[in-house]
């Protein structure tokens, strides 16, 4: 990156370099525990959808929204969050 007078800048950003495995794997339970609090702290419902269709993982507010706790919807196919009509829509596309 240049500056305005085309000098060189360098900077570095927080989370810092990733080019070493080692920084990367130590930066790894950080960004564990944040991916895990914005998850789980988040004021919008959030549900994970594998490959498969089915759910791994669920936010506090998706249990709220649709009223099935965590533990239901874990393994279960994305489906039964669907109504019918919308759900043949989609699977359509």
């Amino acid at each position: 990156m240049k500056d305005e007078e085309k000098k060189k800048v360098e900077f570095e950003t927080k989370a810092g370099s990733t080019n070493n495995k080692k920084d990367a794997d130590e930066r790894l339970p950080e960004a564990d525990a944040i991916f895990k609090s914005l998850f789980n702290f988040s004021p919008d419902a959030i549900i994970v959808v594998n490959n498969k269709g089915r759910i791994p993982q669920a936010n506090v507010q998706a249990e709220k929204i649709f009223g099935y706790t965590r533990k239901e919807l874990i393994g279960k196919p994305v489906e039964i969050l669907i109504p019918l009509r919308s759900g043949n829509a989609i699977m359509k596309k």
